[in-house]
């Protein structure tokens, strides 16, 4: 897998309100925004429609740390995706578009 981004979720974030106070977790849908925003950085803008048929959530990610989204193709409508904080996999999964990706993009 290659790492295309790094990100960190503002502890301040409007997402994290009542998302469990006194131990805050960020939700998983903010995370899969976060991976989306990476893609559409590293592929170019991903409009059209695309589906997530597999994402697993291992362990939780904290507001304020630092994570990294890393992908692989799989093939030219679908990647592979993990979200990784400090060397552990806390998230991964697929997602597919009805487009091909980009392949030819450099890091």
């Amino acid at each position: 897998m290659m790492s295309i981004a790094e990100a960190c979720i503002d502890p301040d974030h409007p997402a994290l309100a009542g998302h469990f106070p006194g131990n805050p977790i960020v939700p998983g849908v903010l995370i899969l925004s976060k991976v989306l925003e990476a893609l559409d950085r590293h592929y170019g803008t991903l409009s059209g429609p695309s589906s997530w048929p597999a994402v697993k959530f291992i362990g939780p990610l904290h507001p304020g740390e630092r994570f990294a989204v890393a992908v692989e193709n799989h093939s030219p409508d679908e990647i592979a995706f993990s979200v990784i904080v400090n060397r552990k996999t806390i998230a991964l999964g697929t997602m597919r578009r009805h487009r091909p990706f980009r392949t030819d993009v450099q890091s």
